[in-house]
């Protein structure tokens, strides 16, 4: 069993730690995006609040712990991109 923890850090853009946990139970993309010397895993994910809203977040994975140390409700283009969901220029032209 995994337990999951808000660290400090996630909470500076303003969202709950409520809706930072809601959007990792309810994230649509995840990615491995970093491994650490210490053998955790850095991810990068998007996921769901309650009410539809969109936030990215960094997780780390250290065996049984997860911790969430970055949510912003303001999606990145670079988040799209790290995690392989933005779609190319010559792409948006075919349609």
């Amino acid at each position: 069993m995994y337990k999951v923890v808000v660290l400090e850090s996630a909470l500076k853009h303003g969202l709950t730690e409520e809706q930072i946990l809601q959007a990792w139970d309810h994230a649509i993309e995840r990615t491995v995006y970093f491994q650490r010397d210490d053998g955790s895993l850095d991810y990068k994910a998007i996921g769901f609040d309650a009410n539809g809203k969109a936030i990215e977040l960094g997780v780390r994975v250290k065996g049984t712990r997860i911790a969430i140390f970055h949510a912003n409700a303001k999606l990145t283009v670079r988040m799209f991109r790290e995690l392989g969901m933005e779609r190319r220029r010559d792409e948006r032209h075919r349609q």
